[in-house]
């Protein structure tokens, strides 16, 4: 049985090819990636190292999956794990260069997009109990006060992560006019 190792290693949205950059090395040392999982958590299981391409693709859970993976299988990709939307596809290096999942930068611009999307539509869903907080009259304690804090942060890193996004998706627009 082939040995797992866990590692940790946490990653922002926008950093989908620093992610992709990270997997393709831990293969070139013989740890190839079994699944992704929650916070940063990576399963990793020890053979011989290969160079292989790792690539990410971001799709809504309510999506047909199977044709989806399909398209993917024909093209030579292997599924490797989903988490929180984000797909892991890994592809052998057939030696014929640098492999890419997407053949255009619109289709990239494209899955920022739907990332995008998901982090507008959750925005205001981290809006609701600061608002709560305004109803509530008097001293809330200490532990109600640290709450929002954290929560806070949360929103303050998903304005963030928004922001980011965006900036991501206009240089990739900035690409086409050249």
């Amino acid at each position: 049985m082939a040995e797992r190792v866990v590692e940790h290693k946490w990653f922002w949205a926008w950093q989908d090819d620093k992610e992709e950059r990270w997997l393709e090395e831990m293969s070139k040392s013989g740890l190839h990636l079994v699944s992704p999982g929650y916070f940063g958590r990576y399963e990793f299981k020890k053979g011989r190292p290969q160079k292989c391409f790792y690539r990410l693709d971001f799709i809504s859970q309510n999506q047909n999956h199977e044709d989806y993976y399909q398209l993917f299988a024909d093209a030579g990709w292997e599924h490797i794990g989903e988490f929180g939307g984000w797909q892991y596809f890994r592809k052998l290096d057939d030696g014929q260069g640098d492999a890419e999942i997407f053949t255009d930068v619109t289709s990239k611009i494209e899955k920022y997009r739907r990332v995008l999307l998901i982090l507008v539509i959750l925005t205001p869903i981290y809006l609701l109990p600061l608002n709560l907080r305004n109803m509530i009259e008097g001293d809330t304690g200490w532990l109600m006060n640290a709450i929002f804090v954290v929560w806070w942060c949360i929103l303050s890193l998903m304005m963030f992560s928004i922001i980011k996004m965006i900036h991501r998706i206009n240089a990739l627009k900035n690409t086409l006019k050249q």
